[in-house]
């Protein structure tokens, strides 16, 4: 039997400035819009930002998951999730931008938020909220609660794999 190295790999978190100001508990979809439109603006393209939050839904840190094109942006729950278990996060909010200004959510974005929501649920770490951030105004999955409510109670490798199945 031949012998080999097994490679010891180390994964850590890397925390640099930030240019979002705020220490707030984030209570409202008032309050994450808020925290997050400035930020979210400076984009000409869609890019999905991740907030790692604690149990009380206060902000621990952010993370970049996705940088896409002008009209789209690819959204992997391993690259969505990565800094929040690396973080310790509780609870993680979700916010993409629509540089065309229209926060109307796609089919796409529908699918992607059923898919973290379910994600989310298998790992324990929820999705509050997902945001779609356009021009002065943003679109709250957790104000129009139909699709998060349906995905409260993903909690099997079934349901999360039937979310897949559907986007």
């Amino acid at each position: 039997m031949k012998e080999f190295d097994i490679k010891h790999v180390s994964v850590r978190l890397n925390k640099e400035q930030s240019s979002i100001k705020g220490n707030e508990q984030i209570s409202s979809s008032e309050d994450l819009y808020r925290l997050m439109a400035d930020f979210m603006s400076e984009f000409d393209r869609e890019i999905v930002v991740i907030l790692n939050a604690d149990n009380k839904h206060k902000v621990i840190n952010y993370c970049i998951a996705s940088i896409g094109t002008i009209d789209g942006s690819i959204a992997n729950p391993r690259e969505i999730f990565k800094a929040a278990i690396l973080s310790n996060a509780a609870k993680i909010f979700m916010l993409h931008n629509h540089p065309s200004g229209d926060i109307t959510p796609s089919r796409l974005d529908d699918a992607i938020t059923e898919k973290i929501a379910a994600a989310g649920n298998l790992l324990g770490i929820p999705l509050v909220d997902h945001m779609v951030i356009g021009d002065g105004c943003y679109y709250s999955y957790a104000e129009n609660t139909e699709l998060l409510n349906r995905v409260k109670n993903y909690n099997t490798k079934e349901a999360y794999d039937k979310a897949v199945e559907r986007g």
